[in-house]
């Protein structure tokens, strides 16, 4: 009998342990944004992911393409939890381009994330 209360109380700790370690895993979501940026001929593409530490959280965000110190394009977006951006706009071959994005959630501001790239 002492073998069976010590089975079950061995699986009990382990069935608690792993819903803790996937309750933590649930809510400690990942807040690293992605942006890209790549070329159709002379059209520069444009997007980025926001994700916020959970879907009740506020997202603002804007996308600004550069080309040297020339702000050439933006699109803005907000939403919770999660948003996408997203947009176009005509460049020139042979030119370094400059893609940023700044976002904040629930009004914290977080740092800019920029990508570059040279239109071939």
């Amino acid at each position: 009998m002492k073998r069976s209360g010590l089975s079950m109380a061995a699986m009990v700790a382990t069935v608690v342990m792993v819903l803790t370690v996937s309750t933590y895993a649930i809510t400690a979501r990942t807040v690293n944004p992605l942006v890209g940026l790549s070329f159709q001929g002379t059209t520069a593409v444009c997007h980025a992911k926001c994700f916020a530490g959970s879907d009740n959280d506020n997202i603002q965000a804007t996308l600004t393409l550069y080309c040297g110190a020339n702000r050439l394009d933006s699109w803005d977006g907000s939403g919770k939890g999660t948003i996408s951006l997203s947009g176009t706009c005509r460049v020139e071959t042979g030119k370094q381009y400059k893609l940023t994005l700044t976002y904040s959630i629930n009004g914290n501001t977080k740092p800019p994330v920029t990508v570059t790239s040279k239109c071939n």
